[in-house]
């Protein structure tokens, strides 16, 4: 079913870790309040344990987060922005073009917003600013198709000049 291109703005998404990525600090904290628990006692055990994975948790919440934003100014990806009136053609990408894009066929001076532990699909937008370095992005989602559609909207939206 398609989306019509102004129910495609605006589009909001947020890549967090799959939960194989989140058990990883889990088994961690499990080992450290095991050896610590093996040598001071279960009471140490449990609280190195704790510590350890509610500090290692958040960090992953913290640093892991990744907001993919896009509206009638302009798109955005983790801290990264580009307005609308810079954005050239956009293609969803399945998870073999993806693949590609990122290994073999890819440009060093793309600005690359992979998140594979996220998503193993994305979006490849060109950069049309002649001032900008970039070529192109290329960012990680879960929802190529939908992301493609509202970047196409939000530009066929902008203001020309």
């Amino acid at each position: 079913m398609a989306v019509s291109s102004s129910a495609a703005l605006p589009y909001r998404e947020v890549l967090l870790p799959r939960v194989w990525v989140w058990l990883m600090p889990l088994a961690f904290a499990a080992c450290l309040g095991i050896a610590y628990g093996y040598a001071y006692g279960p009471v140490q055990g449990w609280l190195v344990a704790a510590i350890t994975a509610g500090l290692l948790l958040g960090a992953l919440l913290l640093g892991a987060r990744t907001p993919i934003e896009v509206d009638a100014t302009g798109v955005r990806a983790g801290r990264a922005r580009l307005p609308t009136q810079f954005v050239g053609r956009v293609a969803a990408l399945d998870a073999d073009q993806t693949f590609r894009a990122r290994t073999s066929a890819a440009d060093p001076r793309a600005h690359l917003v992979l998140r594979p532990w996220a998503s193993s699909r994305a979006v490849v937008m060109e950069v049309s600013d002649p001032d900008d370095p970039h070529p192109y992005w290329l960012i990680s989602t879960r929802r190529p198709e939908r992301l493609a559609e509202a970047i196409a909207a939000a530009r066929s939206q902008a203001p020309s000049g």
